[in-house]
């Protein structure tokens, strides 16, 4: 057999492709040397292997929808008294109506753009409200419900759900596999514990062709009796606010799908499947939860044992559900998922302003702030985070553009909190707390950082005699970490983090010198091939963002990833697979290319040269 750390990314030629069978093979199906045993299954590999059904709570249960009739007679968003630096918004407010989500935040993604630069703007606002006609002006970033006509706290939209289930077994499991997946992000619960150490599952793809899924062996946490499932549903990707502009990934209904399939000592099966048995709440203690904007948390609406057998959920709600799409892949993940990887300790704590507390981990990372720290009954304590401090010690955050990147955690009782967000990533070396008690110095362990990124090893290593080229080294592994959160992206903590194709084809040789991410890379490439146009063109961005940027071509240097990217893969690893899987997306583009030349010339609306 060969080691589990050996072979990565080499096809399993000649076995059987089959989910459930756990094989054991070399490159020439024959018994290797003594090593450490390792084996692979394969999961749910074909949409017809699935039974069960997309699940998301009914819009038409929560509290807000309630059958009220809008109108909207005026919504113009800008300065208001300049015509020319107003935008009519009302088909954007209508088509959220429509899908279901009537709370708006009134800010640059409403419009498209930013109407007039560095001016504070607001929203004029004119609606018929169950034939009552209400006239209102909602300042920029405040939030409002076009259902009740309320302002809403940040707090209060858009909560992720809680779903849960319980079931019986009766006879003794041999084994249980539990896949799953997400329109959205999940974190998954059996029997009151988290399953798997990976978060930000199941990761970013075209989610219009393709959806990862994950397999879990839950053997050992099953039990005799009753059992219960659980699972946390955050917007992600998926639903949750994306790039810079409005698209219509913003009003998307996060959903959630999982299959446990039991087999039992007699050679029985049981599948317990996500369908309308389902129930569901809201109101859980994440109150908000975006991938841009942080996480607000509020122990005060902790829910319980919810994730147990035994609980009183009559107050939770109906579940709707749809069959998968047959024209959406569910296909099992091809590279490791998300996962903690180190924790950074704070080397320093200051206090540039009273009661704003400024804690330095010494490097900048990406991941998770985390607290551990004293707190009294309704005590709120808010974190922002930066990669530089301005002048004065305080935190600079103009590189963050619009994503807010603040978490906040509201205490249930006196006591000690440990916490840290679930379903957001943040770029940043500081973080500020404020919120802490008068008089109360905090300690530097009260804060650390968990550091997020995709699951890779190390393959290589570079020191020298020369501090200034082991300190770009050092750049380069952790931009790596940074940047490698499921795709190649761009940057890790701004209003964008998308991944776009000149950042990456630039950077493969790098990573691929340093870390083994070859299936990583692998899984990105098809994701260009299902985003690859019609006519050949490649995309920005890749997963494409709905044509965020207007242009669908990526140009010189950008697009080119579609042949760069492949061919440095096979020249690191050998891997002729990788070109058998993207030459025709290679020739494609290259014909593409050459269509649009004149003289050998290419002839497009692109970028140019670009310095960052």
């Amino acid at each position: 057999m060969e080691a589990a750390d050996q072979r990565r990314g080499r096809r399993a030629n000649g076995l059987p492709h089959r989910r459930g069978i756990e094989s054991y093979w070399d490159q020439n199906q024959q018994a290797s040397s003594w090593s450490t045993p390792a084996h692979f299954e394969l999961g749910l590999l074909e949409n017809s292997d699935w039974q069960a059904q997309w699940i998301r709570l009914d819009p038409a249960q929560q509290p807000n929808a309630s059958g009220a009739s809008v109108v909207i007679e005026k919504a113009e968003y800008g300065e208001q008294g300049k015509a020319e630096h107003l935008i009519d918004i009302r088909p954007a407010l209508n088509k959220a109506l429509a899908e279901g989500k009537s709370q708006i935040l009134v800010n640059n993604d409403l419009a498209g753009r930013d109407p007039i630069f560095g001016v504070p703007k607001s929203l004029s606002l004119v609606v018929v409200r169950n034939n009552k006609r209400e006239e209102i002006v909602i300042p920029e970033d405040a939030r409002y419900d076009l259902l009740t006509g309320a302002l809403v706290g940040s707090t209060d939209a858009y909560a992720p759900q809680y779903l849960r289930r319980e079931f019986q077994i009766t006879k003794p499991i041999r084994s249980a596999r539990l896949h799953v997946t997400a329109r959205g992000l999940f974190e998954l619960r059996l029997n009151g514990k988290k399953i798997g150490e990976d978060f930000l599952t199941p990761g970013w793809t075209p989610y219009h062709r393709k959806i990862e899924t994950l397999t879990y062996d839950v053997t050992k946490q099953l039990r005799q009796g009753k059992n219960a499932l659980g699972s946390i549903l955050g917007e992600g990707w998926y639903a949750g606010r994306l790039g810079y502009q409005p698209l219509p990934v913003h009003h998307r209904q996060p959903q959630f799908l999982l299959q446990l399939e039991m087999t039992h000592a007699d050679g029985s099966t049981t599948t317990v499947i996500t369908d309308d048995s389902w129930k569901a709440t809201d109101q859980g203690p994440i109150r908000f939860s975006g991938i841009y904007d942080g996480e607000n948390f509020d122990a005060r609406m902790d829910l319980g044992a919810w994730d147990q057998i035994g609980y009183n959920d009559s107050s939770w709600r109906k579940v709707v559900a749809e069959k998968p799409a047959a024209d959406v892949a569910l296909k099992p993940k091809r590279h490791h998922p998300v996962r903690v990887t180190q924790k950074v300790p704070a080397i320093a704590v200051t206090e540039p302003e009273p009661g704003r507390w400024i804690f330095d981990l010494g490097q900048n990372l990406v991941g998770w702030p985390v607290i551990h720290l004293p707190v009294q009954k309704d005590q709120v304590i808010t974190m922002r985070v930066a990669e530089m401090l301005e002048k004065n010690g305080t935190l600079y955050r103009a590189n963050y553009r619009s994503a807010k990147t603040t978490n906040s955690y509201t205490a249930a009782k006196k006591g000690t909190i440990s916490w840290h967000p679930t379903f957001t990533f943040q770029g940043f070396r500081y973080v500020e707390l404020t919120g802490l008690p008068a008089g109360v110095r905090p300690n530097k362990s009260w804060v650390a950082g968990h550091v997020l990124h995709s699951d890779f090893a190390t393959s290589g290593t570079f020191t020298s005699s020369h501090a200034m080229l082991n300190q770009l080294q050092r750049n380069i592994t952790w931009g790596l970490r940074g940047n490698f959160v499921d795709i190649p992206t761009d940057c890790p903590q701004r209003d964008e983090r998308l991944g776009w194709t000149g950042d990456a084809q630039a950077f493969t040789p790098a990573a691929l010198f340093n870390a083994d991410v070859h299936s990583f890379l692998a899984s990105w490439l098809e994701s260009m091939r299902l985003d690859q146009t019609a006519e050949g063109a490649i995309p920005s961005v890749i997963p494409d963002v709905a044509g965020l940027f207007g242009n669908p071509c990526g140009g010189p240097g950008w697009a080119d990833a579609a042949t760069v990217v492949p061919w440095e893969l096979y020249v690191r690893t050998g891997d002729v697979s990788v070109l058998e899987e993207n030459f025709d997306m290679m020739r494609r583009w290259v014909a593409w290319y050459e269509s649009k030349a004149q003289n050998h010339i290419i002839d497009v609306e692109a970028y140019g040269d670009w310095l960052q």
